[in-house]
């Protein structure tokens, strides 16, 4: 039985174009991995959904089987909470979007901190024989293991304008909207250096893209609202 894994990029939000895409891509649990590659929150007005639909289906299929990655959004969504005090960090993520994602949990009656617990959980990167799913990008000639935290979930230029072969694997990513690495790109996955660019700028543009990779064989997926 042939195996695949689906990446899905930047939601930011975007619960509506979430849905879409699970029934789009028909998850099924005995041939199917899907990764999220971050930036769940900020935005876009259904922060809270999004963060609710994924923890259902790692409940229904096992954390095993969906995995979440920490985004930069995320990342600051817990330095704001973890830090209430701190005016610069709130106003870090409320600059952001995040203003909107504390409305999205009110709406549901709901607190942010309610959330700091599965957002402290989130890994930074996902690696299997083929590829590394990671947020932002890796620092070129630095091993995975000796990473920054804040390289894995910040980094942009240094990443993505690294010559092709610098990285031992192809790297799949999002954090950067394709448009602004490619200003010709009409909202699609691009392929530069080593690493394949997923983020195309849901919340902005309605375009929610994923790359199923498949044995030998990749293919892009897109929905649209």
């Amino acid at each position: 039985m042939s195996t695949q894994t689906i990446i899905i990029g930047d939601l930011h939000g975007r619960y509506d174009l979430l849905v879409k895409m699970w029934k789009e891509i028909k998850f099924d649990k005995n041939t199917t991995k899907l990764v999220l590659l971050g930036d769940y929150v900020d935005r876009g007005k259904d922060s809270y959904e999004v963060i609710q639909f994924i923890k259902r289906k790692q409940k229904q299929f096992g954390k095993n089987k969906i995995i979440a990655l920490r985004g930069n959004h995320e990342d600051m969504m817990i330095n704001a909470i973890e830090n209430p005090y701190n005016y610069s960090e709130k106003s870090l993520w409320f600059m952001n979007g995040g203003k909107v994602t504390e409305e999205s949990f009110l709406r549901n009656g709901k607190n942010v901190n309610s959330e700091i617990k599965w957002l402290k959980s989130l890994p930074l990167y996902y690696e299997d024989e083929a590829f590394i799913a990671v947020h932002a990008g890796l620092r070129p000639n630095v091993k995975l293991e000796n990473q920054k935290e804040e390289d894995l979930l910040w980094i942009r230029e240094e990443f993505y304008n690294a010559p092709m072969g610098t990285f031992d694997k192809t790297i799949v990513f999002g954090h950067t909207i394709t448009v602004h690495i490619d200003r010709n790109n009409t909202c699609y996955p691009m392929v530069i250096g080593d690493g394949i660019a997923l983020d195309t700028g849901a919340v902005h543009t309605g375009i929610l893209s994923a790359l199923k990779i498949s044995d030998e064989n990749a293919e892009v997926i897109q929905v649209t609202i």
